[in-house]
């Protein structure tokens, strides 16, 4: 629901799919400039987008509670973020291209990665 121009979603709008949720600004039917968006899992982005993509300053609340707030890159996690436990415990993560190189915890990124011994291991939110 929202503005369209020729027939793709064009200004202020919403988009629903499935169990999905997408609200913001829209430029030829991708999302750009701060939005939000609930993912099928239940994850909030609440930020800015670029081209359709997590890109800038933004926040992520996980379904376990932990609130993540830094930097996006093309839909990857890139700096330092500020993680905040559901118990209001504050900690620092640092991630390079969507994987962590520091902070508590195993390497979690936003895509999945193929070591060089060809094992595909998966990176969550």
């Amino acid at each position: 629901m929202g503005t369209f121009r020729k027939g793709i979603l064009h200004g202020r709008g919403t988009k629903t799919l499935k169990n999905q949720y997408w609200e913001g600004n829209w430029i030829k039917g991708k999302m750009q400039g701060n939005g939000v968006h609930k993912s099928e899992k239940g994850v909030i982005y609440e930020g800015a987008f670029e081209d359709g993509l997590k890109h800038g300053s933004g926040t992520l609340k996980c379904v376990n509670g932990q609130v993540k707030t830094g930097r996006w890159f093309k839909d990857l996690k890139e700096g330092k973020f500020e993680v905040r436990g559901k118990t209001g415990k504050v900690k620092v993560e640092e991630y390079l291209d969507g994987v962590k190189i520091s902070g508590e915890g195993k390497n979690e990124g936003d895509r999945q990665a193929k070591t060089k011994k060809k094992k595909t291991v998966s990176f969550g939110v």
